[in-house]
Order: structure tokens, then sequence, then C-alpha cells
């Protein structure tokens, strides 16, 4: 304020104070002409009508006792991976894929570096001095 007006000063609303007489923080109202999503997070879910609600304990029930049926569980997990699921139950499945993927690929390397110290094995020069003429 540069005095110019004298009748307008600028008012300064009162801040709400809480029972212990400091004042309470506010939560930051957007400006003048800002749009409405102003301050929100930057990670808003739009929701889209159809897969907004959680998934029910039953649902998880149902879907987890499909994946021991042996065939069908495999199918199961790329159907609520790919599929029109509700979007935590997709994520879900999508995870499981990754892990086992992951785990397929250690248990073949594993293997591969198991047989080849098992085929690069010669019973002549143990230690033991077992096969030595």
């Amino acid at each position: 304020y540069d005095g110019a007006y004298p009748g307008l000063q600028p008012q300064i609303p009162p801040q709400p104070q809480g029972p212990d007489g400091f004042p309470r923080p506010q939560a930051p109202c957007a400006p003048y002409g800002a749009p409405a999503y102003y301050g929100s997070p930057a990670y808003v879910e739009i929701p889209n009508g159809k897969n907004d609600a959680p998934v029910s304990l039953g649902e998880w029930l149902w879907s987890l006792l499909l994946l021991f049926v042996p065939i069908v569980g495999t199918v199961a997990v790329f159907i609520f991976a790919f599929g029109d699921s509700k979007p935590s139950k997709k994520n879900f499945f999508r995870a499981l894929l990754i892990i086992a993927l992951i785990a397929v690929v250690f248990v073949t390397v594993l293997t591969v570096v198991t047989l080849l110290g098992v085929a690069s094995f010669d019973p002549g020069s143990a230690a033991t001095g077992a096969g030595r003429v």
C-alpha cells in the first residue's frame, strides 16, 4: 500500500486461533482466476465410473484361490494383469508377473552355473586324492 487512497486501506482478515491462542494454519486458497485444482496434489485420480470401487475381500479371496488351479491360474494371472479389471487388482497381478519373471531368470542363471560347475568337475583332481593311480 503506497498511501495514494487514504480511505481504501487493505484489510487483513483475522486468522482463526486455536484454544491455545496461537493461529491455526489455514489451507492455501487459490488466487483469483486460478484453476480449481490449484494447490492440489500432483497426482489426482480421475474417476472413470466403472473401476472406482475398491476390490472386496471376497473378490481377492476368489482371485487368489483361482491361482491354485494349475493351468487356469496361469491364464487368470494374465487376464487380471492385462484385462479390464480394477486398477489395484491389475497392478497386483502385474507385480506378480514381474516377480515371477525375476524368479525364473534367477533360477535359470543358478541352474546354468551349477551345471557348468558339475560338468567341469574332474574327480581325479579332488583334494581327497580319490581316482589317482
